[in-house]
């Protein structure tokens, strides 16, 4: 359990990273990576009982609506994102395609 406790915390590091140079990549990859850490939960709650984060026994359902809570934040920004480039491309103001 330790070795995807410590993926888990990796790739909160590079969802960080993406986040910097792109917001909506950023918000795949932290959607992405909520996923993960729900399997990841769901397999420590039936191994462990309630996991503890700093110190505070954490109950299933907390866990979960914290992440869903994320996942739905980042869901809606890669939602407002692709409605505004589609608005952006019926409209004929979104950028003109390079390498033509």
């Amino acid at each position: 359990m330790v070795p995807a406790l410590a993926a888990l915390l990796v790739s909160l590091g590079v969802v960080a990273l993406v986040h910097t140079k792109s917001r909506i990549a950023g918000a795949i990859a932290a959607a992405a990576w909520c996923v993960g850490a729900c399997a990841y939960g769901v397999v420590a709650f039936r191994t462990h009982g309630p996991l503890l984060f700093i110190g505070i026994a954490s109950p299933p359902w907390v866990y979960f609506a914290f992440l869903g809570g994320v996942f739905a934040f980042n869901a809606g920004v890669v939602a407002g994102a692709l409605r505004r480039r589609r608005r952006e491309r019926e409209r004929g103001t979104g950028r003109a395609p390079t390498g033509a």
